[in-house]
This record gives C-alpha cells, sequence and structure tokens, in this order.
C-alpha cells in the first residue's frame, strides 16, 4: 500500500498551487498580510492556519526547500487538501484528474483549462499573486462573465472577457476586455507570477 508520494508528482504540485492560493487569501484579510509561501516564517503561518497539522518544518520539506526530502506521506496531503476545501488527498486527486482527463480528449496541449471542455454555466475560479480570486461563468464561444473579483483592479463583477485556455503557473492574456462598460483590448492576469490555481463547477 502505497504510503508517500513524490513532491514533484503532478497532483502534489497541483496541490501544492491551492494551498498557496488558498493561503495568500486568507492573509489578505490580515492587517500585515504575508504575500509569498516562501520563508520558513511564511511557512509557519500556514502551520499556524491548519491548526498546527503540520509543522513549518514539514511544509517547508513537501515544498522542495529540504533538498534531501523528496517525498509526502499521505496522512500530510490529506491535511493539505482539506486546507484547500477537499475532503482529503484522494477526493483531490479524483476531482483534478477527472477536469484534466475530459480536457486531454479535446486539447493535448498541456492546459489545465481549456474552453471547448466546458457547458455553458460553469463557472471557473482563478486565483492569482498576491490575493487575487476571481469566479467567471461560462457563456459559450471562449466568453466569461465575472462573477466576483476580490481583490482586483483590473475586473470587477458583470465585466466580460474571452479566452480559450489556462494553463497554471503561467498569465492568463484575455481579450474582448469590456470592464465597467469600456472596452479593452486586452487584459493579463497573473502578469508576474502566472495563475495560481484553477476550479471548475459544473
Amino acid at each position: 500500500m502505497v504510503s508517500a508520494v513524490s513532491i514533484h508528482h503532478p497532483s502534489a504540485l497541483l496541490l501544492k498551487r491551492a494551498v498557496e492560493g488558498v493561503f495568500l487569501v486568507n492573509q489578505s484579510k490580515l492587517t500585515c498580510p504575508r504575500t509569498s509561501l516562501k520563508t520558513p516564517n511564511d511557512f509557519e503561518a500556514l502551520s499556524e492556519e491548519m491548526n498546527h497539522r503540520l509543522s513549518g518544518d514539514s511544509l517547508r520539506r513537501i515544498w522542495g526547500y529540504k533538498k534531501s526530502y523528496n517525498t509526502a506521506r499521505l496522512a500530510s496531503l490529506d491535511f493539505l487538501a482539506i486546507y484547500a476545501g477537499y475532503k482529503g488527498w484522494n477526493d483531490f486527486v479524483e476531482r483534478t484528474s477527472e477536469e484534466r482527463k475530459v480536457e486531454s480528449v479535446l486539447d493535448n496541449s498541456g492546459f489545465d483549462l481549456c474552453s471547448d471542455c466546458l457547458e455553458c454555466g460553469a463557472v471557473v475560479t482563478l486565483s492569482w499573486m498576491p490575493d487575487r480570486i476571481c469566479s467567471l461563468k461560462y457563456l459559450g464561444n471562449n466568453k466569461y462573465e465575472v462573477l466576483s473579483a476580490q481583490n482586483s483592479q483590473t475586473l470587477s463583477a458583470g465585466d466580460t472577457l474571452c479566452f480559450r485556455t489556462i494553463k497554471v503557473g503561467e498569465p492568463l492574456m484575455a481579450d474582448n476586455v469590456v470592464h465597467s462598460g469600456v472596452a479593452y483590448a486586452q487584459v493579463i492576469l497573473g502578469k508576474q507570477n502566472g495563475i495560481a490555481s484553477v476550479r471548475v463547477e459544473k
């Protein structure tokens, strides 16, 4: 029975991005928020948010800051998945694998989301640094309507924009943007660090 998973496994990498997105959103609500998950103090803050189920040192190992460690225990991944809003590691893997499996049938270019795979009305939630979260409703023909946008000056509820694909870790470039009733040629989300996480609710 498998008891550990490589910290470089695709699902483990995706889970860490999801955790980072939740962490940065939670931090944005504080008076002195942290804007990254890199330093020992950042990981101690994440440990505190998780009620110390994982120590800061354990979290740093999972994130690859301890070079002699290459795996994470399933129990640790369970805690991280629960923190990110899932029932556990298996639930996270199943749900994200199903989404990637559907997308791979229609698009084999390695994207984490392809508009061709979505049905009209699907809700896509994105996060990017430092504390941005945006929920979009798919309208069809690569067009989306913004349902909500937290801590963003470039998007607001009611805006529309068009894009075909999203790849986690890379900027999202959308065109035919209408923001607050004004048309713009393009908007770039996650310009410096890329999109941190993508979730689809069907």
